[in-house]
């Protein structure tokens, strides 16, 4: 899938810990770089600039590395071609978000495979206090929550709203995430800062299997 340049390049993009985004493009900064080519899914261009000495860990205005233009758009093959030559698994974009927070929050299950596999920290915080299951579970990818928990990650982490995954799973109508972070131990009754639980947001949503789940889970506590 080709990954359009000007919404992750020329772009601020701002994630909440609710899952939105807002874009601002700023059209004027287009050039030919290692972070548009990795984006553009471009493999012989990123071969070349780095052939030519593109310094692969640079950053962009925001923080973004050439991997994490891989991560984003899902082109595995590009950031694995990045890895062997030595980008950071672990570096931070300014909002505090790593290449596979990135990758879960697109739902490149593939590419987040290959990102822990080659040390990614599987509980890494962004400024907001989202982890790449978080990520994955606010957005309704449930193979890419399902490779991270396959890894162990932390099921009850909370952001810096008191949000757990099992939260932001039960708000979207994950049943299948619910589920798989239930029996990974997930926390039925904790609240968030806004006196929340999951359960609250499944009634508030008007999804049934997940309230039906959560109950189940809270009988058995």
């Amino acid at each position: 899938m080709k990954c359009l340049i000007k919404l992750f390049f020329l772009s601020i993009i701002i994630v909440n810990a609710s899952g939105n985004f807002s874009v601002y493009a700023d059209p004027d900064t287009v050039k030919k770089s290692l972070l548009s080519m990795a984006a553009d899914g471009d493999i012989e261009a990123v071969k070349a600039l780095l052939a030519r000495g593109a310094a692969i860990n640079e950053k962009d205005g925001d923080g973004r590395t050439a991997l994490m233009a891989a991560a984003w758009c899902g082109h595995t093959n590009i950031a694995e071609l990045l890895l062997s030559k030595g980008a950071d698994v672990n570096a931070k974009k300014n909002n505090g978000m790593t290449a596979l927070m990135i990758a879960a929050f697109s739902g490149h299950t593939d590419t987040v495979e290959l990102l822990l596999a080659r040390g990614a920290g599987i509980n890494e915080k962004a400024n907001n206090g989202l982890t790449a299951l978080m990520c994955a579970a606010q957005k309704g990818y449930t193979f890419t929550a399902q490779a991270l928990l396959a890894k162990d990650a932390d099921v009850n982490i909370k952001d810096k709203d008191g949000k757990t995954a099992l939260m932001f799973a039960a708000a979207k109508g994950d049943a299948d995430t619910v589920q798989s972070l239930l029996s990974r131990g997930a926390e039925v009754n904790v609240k968030a800062k806004n006196g929340a639980t999951a359960l609250t947001l499944a009634r508030n949503n008007k999804h049934r299997r997940i309230i039906e789940l959560l109950n189940a889970a809270a009988a058995q506590k």
